[in-house]
């Protein structure tokens, strides 16, 4: 099954599975906003899209606050627990100390992610594990894709479907390429709307450097293809 991306929440989907990343709990507080009209935002979207799916995957960076667990990620996570059967939550750069939250249908993993039917998942600040070239899918959020259009900058989807190794670098010296899978990595929005990006975030991203060489960047705004890129990260 593909992964297809949902122009509705800046979000994707597989099955009755729905990938959301980068939410953010907390910004509003922190840019000094009284009310946390994002978080309101986000909920009652997640809400109205657990009627069409089951399980929930967040690809990290859950809150904002670097080591706080607050009330609000809590009671975020207690109202989600009850509308989908399954959530797992791949911890972001952003979140310490998030795998104290005990409630029993959520699942934390590591920053490296975790291998599902084919696809991986993870969040892109810290390297996947070898599984990673298993898959035939992968996605990854932490970069907030954003293009410019009409003199705005819109959250967007990188979607990466043409690419060459970088087999010189440390990490991928580490690993197996004789039977890599991988044919597309999406590179998930932002889902709080509030969080700022970049257009070349890709180029920054230590991460991708030393898995790419070379990537085609097909990227979809809600008007659908806005652009390609082809980039040479090394």
């Amino acid at each position: 099954m593909k992964i297809r991306l949902l122009f509705d929440c800046y979000g994707c989907a597989k099955e009755k599975t729905l990938i959301v990343s980068d939410l953010h709990l907390g910004y509003d507080a922190a840019m000094g906003f009284r009310r946390q009209t994002s978080l309101d935002n986000m909920l009652n979207t997640l809400e109205q899209k657990s009627q069409v799916f089951e399980r929930l995957i967040i690809l990290g960076d859950v809150k904002h606050e670097l080591c706080k667990i607050d009330f609000q990620v809590k009671k975020f996570f207690e109202r989600l627990s009850d509308l989908y059967e399954s959530i797992k939550v791949i911890k972001g750069n952003h979140d310490g100390n998030l795998d104290r939250i005990d409630i029993p249908n959520v699942k934390i993993y590591p920053s490296s992610g975790f291998y599902e039917r084919a696809t991986y998942f993870f969040h892109g600040n810290a390297y996947p594990r070898r599984e990673f070239f298993a898959s035939k899918y992968c996605l990854m959020g932490h970069l907030h894709p954003v293009v410019f259009e009409n003199g705005v900058y819109n959250r967007c989807w990188y979607v990466i479907d043409d690419f060459e190794f970088n087999s010189e670098s440390k990490f991928m010296k580490k690993m197996s390429l004789e039977n890599a899978k991988l044919e597309r990595l999406i590179i998930v929005p932002s889902f709080n709307p509030l969080v700022e990006g970049k257009s070349d975030s890709y180029e920054k991203s230590s991460v991708l450097k030393n898995i790419f060489k070379y990537i085609r960047i097909n990227i979809y705004s809600l008007n659908g293809l806005a652009a390609i890129k082809r980039v040479r990260l090394v």
